[in-house]
């Protein structure tokens, strides 16, 4: 399956599959993205590029790979009504 988001300037590609024949459904989702608005309020601007794959087999989720951040505005110690 596939799917796939846009967020800001950026956009997510979803790629996945799942083993229908298993009890346990098991199921393999890959994420990559570039430049992808995560938060956007007046404290915290963030903006990510995920890679990521993400494995669910016998109740064990295993995540590998990395998120860089390549632009983030954060106000620390502001009042955050957010």
């Amino acid at each position: 399956w596939r799917g796939s988001l846009a967020s800001g300037q950026g956009r997510l590609q979803l790629n996945g599959n799942t083993d229908l024949t298993k009890v346990d459904l098991a199921t393999q989702l890959n994420l990559q993205g570039q430049n992808l608005t995560v938060s956007n309020t007046s404290n915290y601007f963030v903006v990510a590029s995920p890679n990521l794959t993400i494995n669910y087999q016998k109740k064990i989720v295993d995540i590998n790979g990395d998120i860089a951040i390549p632009k983030a505005k954060l106000l620390l110690g502001a009042d955050d009504q957010s």
